[in-house]
C-alpha cells in the first residue's frame, strides 16, 4: 500500500487558497446581509465577484488538499480529502491512466492523468507528491495505461464558472441598460 506525502511549498498555498476562499465568502455574507436591507447594484456586482472568487479558492483548495492511497493488492485507489471525506475506487471504476508532463510557472514535473469510467478525471503530479514514483508505479500494477486519455478542460467546474460570468456580463448589462 502507497500513501501519498505531500511537500510542504505546495500544501502550504493550498491551505493559503482555502483561507483566502473562507475570507472572500465572509466578505460576500456581509455584502448579501447589506444587499437584503438596502439593494444596490454595485453591491449585487461586488457581491458576484467576490463570491466567484470564494468558491474557486475554497473549491481548488479542499479539492487539492488530499492523501491519495494506492492499495494495488485490493485493487483500490482511496482519496482522502482534508482527512476526513474519502472516496474509494475500484479497478472496475478506473477507465486507465496516462502520463505525462505538468507545467507550470515554477517548471515541469511528471504527472498521472487517472480517467473513470464516468469520464471524470484527477490528475497527480510530482509537484504535489513527494513519493510521485512509488505512486505512479502502484497505479501502474493494477490498472491499464491508456495513451489515448487527455486531460479534459471542459469539465463541470469549467462550465459552471463559464455560465456564472456570462449571468455576470447579462446582469451588467442589464444594469447599464436601465441605469441602475
Amino acid at each position: 500500500m502507497q500513501k501519498s506525502k505531500a511537500k510542504f511549498g505546495p500544501t502550504l498555498l493550498k491551505f493559503f487558497l482555502v483561507l483566502l476562499g473562507t475570507g472572500f465568502a465572509t466578505f460576500c455574507v456581509l455584502i448579501l446581509n447589506t444587499l437584503i436591507a438596502d439593494f444596490e447594484f454595485i453591491g449585487l456586482t461586488a457581491f458576484l465577484i467576490f463570491s466567484l472568487f470564494a468558491f474557486m479558492g475554497l473549491y481548488f483548495g479542499t479539492s487539492s488538499l488530499r492523501t491519495v492511497i494506492i492499495d494495488p493488492e485490493h485493487k483500490l485507489i482511496n482519496i482522502v480529502y482534508l482527512g476526513f471525506w474519502r472516496t474509494t475506487l475500484t479497478a472496475s471504476d478506473i477507465k486507465g491512466f496516462n502520463t505525462y508532463p505538468f507545467t507550470n510557472n515554477i517548471g515541469t514535473y511528471q504527472g498521472v492523468l487517472v480517467e473513470l469510467q464516468n469520464g471524470k478525471q484527477f490528475q497527480l503530479s510530482e509537484f504535489d507528491i513527494k513519493n510521485f514514483s512509488d505512486i505512479k508505479n502502484a497505479i501502474a500494477q493494477f490498472i491499464e495505461q491508456n495513451n489515448q486519455l487527455k486531460l479534459n478542460m471542459w469539465t463541470n467546474l469549467n462550465k459552471s464558472a463559464f455560465i456564472y460570468m456570462g449571468l455576470f456580463i447579462i446582469l451588467m448589462l442589464t444594469g447599464q441598460l436601465l441605469g441602475w
